[in-house]
């Protein structure tokens, strides 16, 4: 999988918009990248069961264990407990636990992408500029602005 951690991509730094607004589509892209190389080992693994399974299948049928007789049944259980067919399950359903992890982490960052825009949206309301503590609502800042207008011109 890949070779770097998505939790340090995904993090928002509300101090450092413009920085994490630069990095954000370079580290999507490489996530989305590694997500597609996971899908694509995903397809090579399910491959590999299926000629794993045909191939087991056919020794079976060739050569059957104990002389059992051959139903489709037995065959069918044989090839289940096989070694090789296990192994191949096995590594099918790590290939699955990647996509599903790396499906996260893209989603992560369509997250993030929204949160620096809720972020950027915020800063420009001037959410940050006040002092803590000291907020008003945007509805009360436009209130007193519309206030202090209507003052001024009732004095000319």
């Amino acid at each position: 999988m890949a070779d770097r951690d998505f939790k340090d991509d995904v993090r928002v730094d509300k101090f450092n918009l413009h920085i994490d607004c630069e990095e954000h589509p370079s580290n999507y892209l490489y996530w989305a990248e590694q997500l597609a190389e996971a899908k694509s080992e995903l397809d090579n693994a399910k491959d590999k069961l299926k000629l794993i399974e045909a191939e087991q299948e056919e020794f079976y049928r060739i050569s059957p264990k104990g002389g059992r007789k051959i139903t489709e049944g037995s065959i069918k259980a044989i090839i289940e407990t096989d070694e090789k067919v296990i192994e191949a399950k096995k590594e099918l359903r790590e290939a699955h636990k990647d996509v599903h992890i790396l499906s996260a982490a893209v989603s992560a960052l369509e997250h993030k992408k929204t949160q620096l825009t809720n972020l950027k949206d915020l800063w420009i309301k001037g959410y940050y500029a006040d002092p803590e503590g000291q907020r008003t609502s945007t509805d009360q800042k436009e209130n007193d602005l519309r206030n202090g207008l209507n003052k001024k011109n009732k004095e000319e």
